[in-house]
C-alpha cells in the first residue's frame, strides 16, 4: 500500500497501439516506458488503499480495441509483530507455543 506496482504490457501485434487502463476511476492514461526494442510497455501504478482491486487494461488503435480485466489485492506491510517461543529452547517431543505481540500491544 502507497508502494508502486508495475504493469508489463506486451504488444503482440497491431500498430500504433495506445493504452488506458481503469483502476476504479474510470478510463484514463496513465505515465508509461515503451520499450520499443520489445514492443513493450512498462506501467506504475500506487494503490492508496488496501483491499481487492479491478483493474482493466484497453489496448486499443483507429481499427478495434481489446480488453483484459484482472484483480489486485492490495495489503499493508508486516511490520511492529514480534515473535517468540515458549520454551525458548524445545526439546523434541515437548510442545510449542509461538507467541505473536504487535508493538504496544500486550
Amino acid at each position: 500500500m502507497g508502494e508502486r506496482v508495475f504493469f508489463k504490457v506486451e504488444v503482440c501485434g497491431g500498430s500504433q497501439v495506445r493504452l488506458e487502463f481503469d483502476i476504479g476511476g474510470g478510463r484514463k492514461k496513465f505515465p508509461h516506458i515503451y520499450i520499443k526494442k520489445e514492443d513493450l510497455y512498462e506501467v506504475y501504478f500506487t494503490f492508496t488503499l488496501e483491499g481487492s482491486h479491478n483493474v482493466e487494461v484497453y489496448a486499443f488503435n483507429k481499427v478495434s480495441e481489446v480488453r483484459f480485466a484482472t484483480k489486485i489485492l492490495v495489503q499493508r506491510p508486516i511490520s511492529g509483530l514480534t515473535l517468540s517461543l515458549t520454551p525458548k529452547q524445545p526439546q523434541l517431543g515437548t510442545p510449542v507455543v509461538v507467541k505473536v505481540t504487535e508493538q504496544g500491544i500486550y
